[in-house]
């Protein structure tokens, strides 16, 4: 089942949700007026191309107004386009082309040629797309000129977009503006995928939900791919199209995988063997695809509307999941999440039939959009809920470790409390004996026996108990902890000195939360002696109480081995961080007080107050 509960700050979520709505519907306005009007944004000087001459096959078409979709085509077939341009000084044309050879003729001459056949691979069966920004002679007179698409093996239709002819830079600064927020997008969620993938992993052990992340970040290192490598800004400045066009077919192949098993990991469904099922089935697929595509069998390009379709059919998939999580199995998906996917759906949808209105100069960047909002969300949802199990981690741990010191003043309380009772059995004991032994002792010193009488003295005293030199505080819990470190220090060769003033009562401060402290303090101590020389071992503790405020400062050597990060203190017994000094923190700052540590010339210094 899935965890119950999602928070996430509802009100600075839904806010900066709408705001990137509002954005994404802007940036749909203006797509979709700028080709059909003609906005050249603010470069005055770049001339669009609007109005040319077709012909198809040697058979004239007319005038037509660009963007156009001619249909009805059949392989090798030649569309022609014939323009009559002004000649000028640094003039360029942008020419694009999808999936076609293009040979641009001026005067009658070839001037450029893109997507010859032996420029890919002949089992791919069409020319990658291309854009260039291809210059133009400069002339007194008019250039006629004159655009021949050849239609590939497996295409029927041929898209022509507006051409625009004027200075090279301004044409630059067009694609730029045309393209930079798809482009822009494409690299925040290609570095969102990278994180969300890390995250997933180094979380996994932790936190079952973090596989989750884990998919939604191959999902949108997928989609990056997609739409990073078939963006007109990497046509434009970088001559790869052959290796762009692998990349960005290879990313959305692979894109419903990951996302079918996101959707497994984040809503665990009831008929997660059926999804998971499906992503084995989409796998075999993919490599079935690459085969065919290697073999020449099947091309990337004759399948690529069929995987658009399939990935709108998965996100449909998603919804219905989270809506019968939420309405028929109890589960809290957040209403924000559904209202994601659902847009997400919208978007994938739009984005299927790219050239409906001309749109296909925001082909595949609708669905990048929507993706990257939705990835966005769910990890705020899911980094959340890492933050709760993570801190709820934590507690456990510092509890485990406080129960821990706890059970080891307790075990050392039971010990002192043996030792008293033992040590008061012998005092009976002696009491009960005392008559005989004086009586003894009188006979040696009637019979004038001084040196025997000295000797039986002396055995006498070494059966007294010594419980006084054993109390070191007024403490109980502290003394009990102070009495079994020393003579663990004691028996490794360490020095001590040792003086503490903490009454028998210390205030609001409970036995359990000193012995935290005292506990974990002293055994860190004799710990890092153990790593110094026998001779150079030594602990120095003083301890006193004014005020309502308690000072407690320790002095031990340490071989200048130290495991910090930031301002934390690292165990050097285990990998991670240190749960006893983690425990003293948390008492220290429970008690309104302060801690400190330092570190020189091979002495380790910690100091503390609370107040009482």
């Amino acid at each position: 089942m899935a965890p119950k509960k999602f928070a996430l700050g509802s009100r600075a979520a839904i806010v900066v949700y709408a705001m990137a709505v509002l954005i994404l519907v802007g940036y749909l306005l203006v797509t979709v007026l700028s080709p059909r009007y003609n906005v050249i944004y603010f470069f005055s000087e770049l001339e669009p191309i609007a109005e040319v001459e077709l012909t198809t096959n040697g058979v004239n078409k007319g005038t037509v107004e660009l963007p156009y979709n001619v249909a009805d085509l059949q392989p090798d077939d030649v569309v022609s386009v014939q323009m009559t341009l002004e000649g000028k000084r640094l003039n360029n044309l942008l020419v694009k082309g999808q999936g076609v050879q293009i040979q641009l003729y001026i005067d009658g001459e070839l001037h450029y040629t893109r997507g010859e056949p032996d420029t890919y691979p002949s089992f791919q069966r069409e020319p990658p797309d291309s854009l260039d920004s291809v210059s133009l002679p400069s002339s007194t007179k008019n250039l006629d000129i004159t655009v021949e698409y050849t239609i590939s093996s497996i295409s029927d239709a041929l898209y022509i977009p507006v051409y625009y002819q004027g200075d090279p830079n301004l044409i630059t600064n067009h694609v730029l503006m045309e393209s930079y927020v798809p482009f822009i997008m494409s690299v925040l969620m290609l570095i969102m995928g990278i994180i969300l993938s890390i995250v997933g992993l180094l979380f996994y052990s932790r936190a079952e939900l973090a596989i989750s992340l884990f998919w939604l970040g191959l999902s949108a290192l997928a989609c990056s791919c997609w739409t990073l490598f078939s963006n007109d800004l990497m046509l434009l400045f970088f001559n790869q199209p052959l290796a762009f066009y692998t990349i960005s077919k290879i990313g959305l192949f692979v894109l419903p995988i990951p996302l079918i098993r996101f959707i497994v990991a984040f809503l665990q469904p009831r008929h997660s063997r059926f999804a998971t099922g499906f992503s084995i089935v989409m796998m075999v697929v993919f490599l079935a695809l690459l085969v065919c595509h290697v073999g020449g069998i099947l091309s990337f390009g004759q399948v690529e509307p069929v995987f658009r379709v399939i990935a709108s059919l998965i996100i449909a998939i998603i919804l219905s999941d989270m809506c019968i999580a939420r309405f028929y199995q109890g589960v809290e998906v957040p209403p924000l999440l559904i209202l994601a996917t659902a847009l997400l759906l919208v978007l994938a949808v739009v984005d299927v039939t790219p050239y409906y209105l001309h749109i296909t100069n925001v082909k595949g960047t609708l669905f990048m959009i929507g993706i990257f909002f939705y990835a966005l969300v769910v990890s705020l949802l899911v980094l959340d809920y890492l933050a709760g199990v993570l801190d709820a981690a934590e507690k456990n741990m510092r509890l485990e470790a406080d129960l821990s010191a706890m059970a080891r003043s307790l075990d050392l309380q039971r010990r002192h409390f043996e030792e008293f009772t033992a040590s008061a059995a012998r005092i009976r004991e002696a009491r009960h004996d005392m008559r005989h032994q004086l009586l003894a002792l009188q006979g040696f010193i009637n019979e004038n026996k001084g040196s025997e009488a000295l000797e039986y003295i002396d055995d006498l005293l070494e059966q007294v108990p010594t419980l006084a030199d054993r109390v070191i505080c007024d403490n109980i819990a502290v003394n009990s902890l102070a009495v079994y470190y020393l003579a663990k220090a004691h028996s490794e060769q360490i020095q001590c000195d040792v003086k503490l003033d903490v009454p028998y009562v210390l205030g609001r401060v409970s036995d359990g939360d000193l012995s935290i402290i005292f506990g974990n303090l002293f055994e860190n101590a004799v710990e890092a002696c153990l790593h110094v020389d026998a001779d150079k071992r030594f602990i120095r503790i003083r301890g006193n109480t004014r005020a309502s405020r308690f000072t407690l400062i320790i002095d031990n050597s340490y071989d200048g081995f130290i495991k910090v990060r930031g301002t934390d203190f690292y165990s050097r017994k285990r990998n991670g961080f240190g749960i006893g000094i983690a425990s003293v923190k948390a008492v220290v700052t429970k008690y309104d007080g302060s801690m400190k540590y330092e570190a020189e010339s091979g002495i380790f210094k910690t100091s503390l107050y609370i107040k009482s």
